[in-house]
């Protein structure tokens, strides 16, 4: 099917198009969200379903609320005359006048590129399929700061579909803690902010190697009813799925706002590059059920520099659009990161490594303090293999703590985000008890004394500090 021969079938509805011609159609058009005057109400259904944010909403002169202009929260948006799509009441970002003419729901400073991106993220996360790598324009050069801090990303997100819409609901009953800071009832996890601005719950839920079904679903609902309010997941786990089902079932058992849990993923080694990065993303998303994620990570450092640049770019593009909140790295060292700052846009708001007292990486966390880099330590625990040292067993017993308990506050005394494992409902809850405690200064420096053995638990420490 030709581009031509899609568009037409896409306007009248009775069919999706394809992969690549969703691409073909998106790039075709001068504006992705304006059509003629005049166009099918079938096609404006189908339009709205893939561009928008309302996407089960009808046409114009139905009588419909108003929603948000994503640019500008405080500003209403209504039907445009044009395409039935939303404008808000003049805000320049939306391309919409008084009188609802030419109205186009993507920021006029979007390039061309950035608006069938959007279109493509859009679809995909309201389950449509996307366009295929090779249908995308080359990457775009990255914009200037400035222009970046212009652009930054709405708070909201497209609600599309009714599973999703649970998510805009006011909380009621049980109230839960929001790592934005709000109060709480239940929960006990602190926050930290992010050089971008936004707040990071300090202890997350790590799933690496958790089975993608029941056993996780429950471990992540057990962790949200402790008072859990992060969530990290990766491709790679290859359980976004249970964890989104969890996430989403929670949610609408609770009343809790979709904002108030944070979820994490991870771009995979396989999937650099500009175009590649955008179908993980996607894929992420559709396994999640969610329409953004909290936090997206680069896994692991790509071989080839120049994916590796490639696929930093493209998470800062899909921090424009909204789709994800904050973008970092994982497994990065000093070189990475300082090579990242040289040639990229935004900062990276976190670098996830292994740490703990046994491998403190000090050269590369002071780097990181230095660009207010968050360090997310993964294995804080060693992988189990450090629970019987002397001096941390000491200390658990002048505590009265268990050594677990004594390694994650350690971390998290020092700053850091601490990603802790675990299956079995006890020892999530044992895990979230790590942080009612402080420990000595003397008690710092005699674990801090145990970094010179640098101790390596995982396969993913590439670099040299």
């Amino acid at each position: 099917m030709d581009a031509e021969q899609a568009t037409l079938t896409w306007r009248r509805g009775n069919e999706r198009p394809d992969a690549g011609t969703n691409a073909a159609v998106a790039l075709s058009r001068a504006s992705p969200l304006a059509e003629p005057t005049g166009a099918p109400k079938e096609h404006n259904r189908t339009h709205r379903r893939m561009g928008g944010w309302l996407a089960d909403s009808p046409g114009p002169g139905s009588g419909r609320s108003t929603a948000v202009c994503p640019a500008n929260p405080g500003l209403n948006r209504r039907p445009s005359r044009v395409d039935g799509g939303d404008e808000c009441h003049g805000h320049p970002g939306c391309r919409g006048d008084s009188e609802g003419q030419g109205g186009s729901s993507s920021p006029a400073s979007m390039t061309s590129r950035e608006r069938a991106v959007e279109e493509y993220l859009t679809c995909a996360t309201a389950g449509e399929k996307g366009p295929s790598p090779a249908m995308l324009p080359s990457s775009p050069p990255p914009l200037p700061p400035e222009q970046a801090l212009a652009m930054a990303p709405s708070a909201l997100s497209p609600s599309s579909c009714a599973e999703r819409q649970v998510f805009a609901r006011k909380p009621h009953g049980r109230r839960s803690r929001s790592h934005s800071g709000s109060d709480s009832s239940d929960a006990s996890v602190a926050s930290i902010k992010l050089n971008d601005g936004h707040s990071i719950p300090q202890v997350a839920l790590g799933v690496y190697k958790a089975p993608n079904g029941r056993e996780t679903e429950d471990a992540v609902t057990a962790a949200l009813d402790a008072g859990y309010r992060h969530i990290d997941s990766a491709a790679r786990y290859a359980n976004e799925e249970a964890c989104g089902r969890a996430i989403r079932r929670w949610l609408e058992e609770t009343g809790t706002r979709r904002e108030d849990v944070f979820v994490c993923s991870k771009l995979w080694d396989a999937d650099h590059g500009y175009e590649a990065t955008f179908n993980a993303l996607c894929s992420s998303l559709s396994k999640f059920g969610l329409d953004y994620l909290d936090l997206y990570l680069i896994h692991s450092p790509a071989d080839d520099e120049e994916k590796r640049l490639e696929s930093w770019r493209a998470l800062e593009t899909a921090q424009r659009l909204g789709k994800v909140k904050s973008i970092g790295v994982s497994n990065f060292g000093a070189a990475q990161i300082e090579k990242l700052l040289e040639k990229g846009t935004v900062v990276p708001a976190v670098n996830q490594v292994e740490v703990h007292p046994f491998c403190q990486r000090e050269a590369l966390v002071k780097l990181c303090n230095r660009h207010g880099i968050k360090i997310e330590a993964y294995s804080p625990l060693a992988r189990g293999n450090k629970l019987e040292d002397p001096t941390i067993k000491a200390m658990a017993d002048k505590y009265g703590k268990t050594a677990a308990q004594i390694l994650l506050n350690w971390n998290a005394a020092r700053g850091n985000v601490v990603l802790p494992k675990s299956l079995t409902a006890s020892r999530i809850q044992s895990n979230l008890e790590s942080f009612d405690f402080e420990l000595a200064g003397e008690d710092m420096e005699a674990i801090n004394a145990l970094g010179s053995e640098n101790y390596v638990t995982g396969s993913m420490h590439k670099s040299r500090d």
